[in-house]
């Protein structure tokens, strides 16, 4: 378990630089286009509508505090982002994940079975078993407990996929959860009280009610007090987003995550 604190890092942010060529396509997503590049090694992303960068590092952070495998998430970590040497902003940055893999997503599937993205769980589950040979439900059922503590509310079939080789598919690691911890300060603005803002949350991609989502699953098992204990933070944003996760985790125990 993780011995060192997580604190707020305005103060030491790391210095990428990257330039405009290096610029992704931006996934689909109801939140709006995120400026993303893929510069050597790692993959970075601006901020768009409020603190997604606290959101990932928060997020990948606690992951650590799970029984989820190291390999089965992607860390993030804090940045200013100076692309073509003009500072543009605090994002976060993640290391490729992707590799000598090809990167497939459901959304990307479904376009060429000529499905609906308002396919069923049940439904998904048997399509993907019939055109890759794959059973998501652990790895479904795994990001869905996730985002129920965490209150991801951008949780698409853009940003759930599989790295494919040699004819072979295998779940990509946990990744893309900046619009956690009501990181989105248009939705969830500081002036409206938390328990507002908490109770609009809703969830993607079957259903918008977070419980009704989480089915028969494995629950993950959280260090809860090791978590709690190794976050140091004063900043507001910070602050905001460490207890949209602890008003998760005690929202969800026993549904979708118990203690270790």
């Amino acid at each position: 378990m993780q011995k060192r604190k997580l604190r707020d890092v305005k103060e030491e942010l790391n210095v990428v630089h990257v330039s405009r060529r290096e610029r992704l396509v931006s996934r689909f997503s109801s939140k709006g286009n995120q400026i993303k590049w893929r510069s050597g090694d790692k993959f970075v992303k601006l901020n768009c509508l409020g603190y997604e960068n606290i959101a990932e590092t928060l997020v990948s952070w606690f992951l650590h505090f799970t029984n989820i495998k190291e390999e089965d998430y992607v860390d993030y970590f804090s940045c200013m982002i100076y692309e073509d040497g003009k500072r543009l902003g605090i994002g976060c940055y993640s290391y490729d994940f992707v590799k000598e893999y090809e990167e497939i997503t459901i959304k990307d599937l479904l376009n060429a079975g000529l499905r609906s993205f308002s396919i069923s769980y049940d439904d998904l589950r048997e399509f993907l078993i019939d055109e890759i040979k794959l059973d998501i439900k652990n790895y479904i059922d795994r990001i869905l407990c996730v985002d129920s503590i965490v209150r991801n509310d951008d949780r698409h079939f853009d940003n759930i996929s599989f790295l494919y080789k040699d004819g072979v598919y295998k779940p990509a690691p946990i990744f893309d959860n900046g619009s956690s911890c009501m990181s989105d300060t248009f939705s969830y603005p500081f002036e409206v009280d938390f328990d507002i803002n908490y109770t609009s949350i809703q969830a993607k991609p079957f259903r918008a009610d977070f419980k009704s989502q989480i089915g028969y699953v494995d629950r993950l098992i959280v260090d809860y007090d090791g978590f709690i204990n190794s976050i140091q933070f004063d900043a507001q944003e910070s602050i905001r987003a460490l207890e949209v996760i602890k008003r998760g985790l005690a929202e969800m125990e026993g549904i979708s995550w118990e203690r270790s």
